[in-house]
């Protein structure tokens, strides 16, 4: 996702995750039915003659709770349907449909449901005056009865009307939200629908770019359980990917405050600060979240707070502080070629060039194409006045890479002039100073010694 914006930390669906830049490892979603041939519907409809499909099931489901008060909602998932309908055909499939429907309809009749197919693989039930509470009951007799007659499974997901702000209309997505609750505790899973139901959508919106999208599901799922500090950090993430900065660190403040030993809202307001432009403050919260992790005996290293931790020293002009957090997050991440970099830029800076060089080259090794490493290791190698073909092969490649940036066309152009290579050095010069270097001087320079140059020679000829 393009934003502007660092990895910050949120949690979801019971396990944390990086949220920016990172797709969530769910459960295996069912495929559209719409892009199959639907079977089953007709031995359905003639097992079951007063069940309805679809639309016609929604609406007629709403028009005959219309003046109930309370009402429950179901919506049942038939794990594995259509690898049975790949593996072993049509009437396997519809075998598995029939064996499940049979199961709801029998544990169903008796609370006056309303049931029928939702989708090819998805069946809904509609049960006035249940809560809930005797929704999950249901489910999970439907589950234990449906385990006897097949080795299959049911995932399922329930809500009920009223609840908060939402309408009866609302109750079939909160039950779809639901369904992708329960998918987060493997097949045949039951979930109620609940602020962590909406958290978990808000993260599939999130992944998805809908920002503002996920933003309203997380209010709503404060409304639902406003002490939840995951859900509180969760969207302060929001806020910082649409720039609303400050309202992203009162979320994540207010996570402290509700879960004070939680590493990823400070780490969080750190990251959020940096941004702002505020690096000391930033510094200040990656350090406490630092120390928060290091003192969890349950918490795994995390690789980006050492790294981000030193890039920001590193900034600062502070090479001796960063050393050992970037030491660090290179020994956590040996295939991050960044940190390879920043530890190689750092050791630079300290004057440690033997260093310096291998840290750039072990960040090419893993990364090929890192431009910032190649004229880093082109210049060092002249400095070192080592290989000069080499060392010009490398800033050759930097500028090829990331034609745009002036930093490396002037490299290049320093490198070009020390080897009497005028006419590149002119050419990548030009180039820097168009793309904001100031290299007027040593375009200037170049053109006074081809001057020079030219009236030297015209002299000898005339001689």
């Amino acid at each position: 996702m393009t934003r502007n914006t660092r990895k910050i930390y949120t949690r979801t669906g019971h396990r944390q995750a990086f949220l920016l830049h990172e797709t969530r490892d769910l459960q295996k979603a069912s495929r559209p039915a719409e892009r199959r041939t639907a079977v089953g519907i007709r031995e359905l409809s003639a097992r079951f003659p007063h069940m309805s499909v679809g639309k016609a099931l929604i609406e007629a489901a709403l028009h005959q709770l219309e003046p109930t008060p309370a009402f429950g909602v179901m919506l049942i998932r038939v794990d594995d349907f259509f690898d049975v309908q790949d593996a072993a055909g049509d009437e396997a499939a519809i075998s598995l449909l029939l064996d499940a429907a049979v199961v709801v309809d029998e544990v169903t009749r008796a609370e006056d449901a309303l049931w029928g197919m939702i989708e090819q693989d998805l069946i809904g039930i509609f049960l006035p005056e249940k809560t809930e509470d005797d929704c999950k009951n249901i489910a999970e007799e439907i589950r234990r009865i449906f385990s006897l007659v097949r080795e299959a499974t049911l995932t399922m997901g329930v809500t009920e009307y009223p609840m908060d702000e939402y309408g009866p209309i609302d109750t079939l997505k909160n039950a779809r939200k639901a369904l992708n609750h329960a998918r987060h505790y493997g097949p045949g899973g039951i979930a109620v629908f609940d602020a962590t139901s909406l958290n978990i959508n808000a993260d599939r919106l999130f992944q998805e770019g809908n920002i503002h999208g996920a933003a309203e599901e997380l209010k709503a799922a404060l409304r639902l359980n406003p002490g939840d500090a995951d859900i509180r950090n969760s969207l302060g993430v929001c806020y910082a990917a649409l720039g609303a900065f400050n309202r992203a660190l009162r979320e994540f403040r207010a996570a402290v405050g509700l879960c004070p030993e939680s590493i990823m809202p400070v780490h969080n307001i750190g990251l959020v600060h940096e941004m702002m432009g505020e690096p000391q403050k930033a510094l200040r919260h990656l350090i406490e979240a630092d120390r928060l992790l290091g003192s969890d005996p349950n918490a795994g290293a995390v690789f980006e707070l050492p790294f981000q931790i030193g890039r920001i020293y590193l900034q600062e002009g502070l090479p001796e502080k960063a050393e050992p957090y970037l030491v660090r997050a290179s020994a956590l991440n040996p295939a991050s070629g960044a940190a390879c970099r920043k530890l190689g830029e750092c050791l630079a800076a300290r004057g440690d060039t033997n260093g310096a060089v291998r840290a750039f080259s072990n960040a090419v090794k893993r990364n090929p194409n890192d431009a910032a490493a190649l004229s880093e290791l082109g210049i060092l190698f002249h400095q070192q006045g080592e290989n000069p073909d080499i060392a010009l092969l490398f800033c050759r490649h930097s500028v090829d890479i990331a034609p745009r940036n002036g930093l490396f066309h002037q490299r290049l152009g320093e490198l070009c002039l020390a080897q009497n290579r005028r006419d590149e050095a002119l050419v990548a010069l030009e180039r820097a100073h168009e793309l904001g270097c100031d290299s007027r001087a040593l375009i200037d320079r170049i053109r006074e010694l081809n001057a020079w140059t030219e009236q030297t020679s015209g002299k000898k000829e005339t001689a």
